[in-house]
């Protein structure tokens, strides 16, 4: 089986082992922008 969940962290060992990175951030006009990374698919990209 497999599993998927949300974890929320700043550790940068448990986010070194994610599959993908998710965040939020807010710009000064208090507008919120959503991000996503694919951490396999930025590290073929990378070389």
């Amino acid at each position: 089986k497999t599993s998927q969940f949300i974890l929320i962290t700043h550790n940068r060992a448990t986010m070194h082992a994610a599959d993908a990175l998710y965040g939020v951030t807010m710009g000064r006009d208090g507008i919120s922008q959503l991000l996503s990374v694919n951490l396999d698919m930025a590290q073929k990209a990378d070389g």
